[in-house]
């Protein structure tokens, strides 16, 4: 759990100026962790598992504050194509923001924004039940939603 009472004033302020949603962060993480991306909001939705009329407003207001940089492409402009262009300032709060994140449980591990789970379960919660089943699925984490879903049986 995040603790915002002890948390860096200037990690502080940028959470209320860029963090206002999901969403919001989901584009931020994204671009930092892809800072070459150049995409349509189709495209950039489509790589965090989001639809583009969902994204576009935020892709906007991040370009308003400077953290992405718009170019108008195809016939009269027609399509919007962002870029990340943030000061080393901003991508220092990022990196500030993403340690707070961290629990500093040593049971809890950062949860990727996709990644791989391997699932079991059994008819009791100890330590000697064997698992009745188990799976293997990919989710993104950021959407919820499962990718890819490998079942089997023990």
């Amino acid at each position: 759990m995040l603790d915002f009472e002890n948390l860096d004033p200037q990690v502080g302020a940028f959470v209320e100026e860029y963090i206002d949603s999901f969403i919001s962060w989901d584009l931020i993480l994204f671009f930092h962790e892809n800072p070459y991306t150049v995409g349509s909001p189709s495209s950039i939705a489509m790589s965090i598992g989001r639809l583009g009329s969902d994204i576009e407003p935020y892709l906007e207001k991040l370009a308003d504050k400077g953290v992405l940089e718009r170019e108008y492409r195809g016939h009269g402009g027609s399509e919007t194509i962002y870029a990340y262009k943030p000061e080393p300032d901003f991508e220092k709060m990022v990196i500030e923001f993403k340690r707070a994140l961290n629990t500093l449980d040593k049971f809890d591990a950062d949860v990727p924004v996709r990644g791989l789970v391997y699932l079991a379960y059994a008819e009791a919660d100890d330590f000697t039940t064997f698992h009745k089943a188990r799976a293997k699925a990919i989710f993104n984490f950021a959407t919820g939603r499962v990718v890819q879903v490998t079942a089997g049986t023990r």
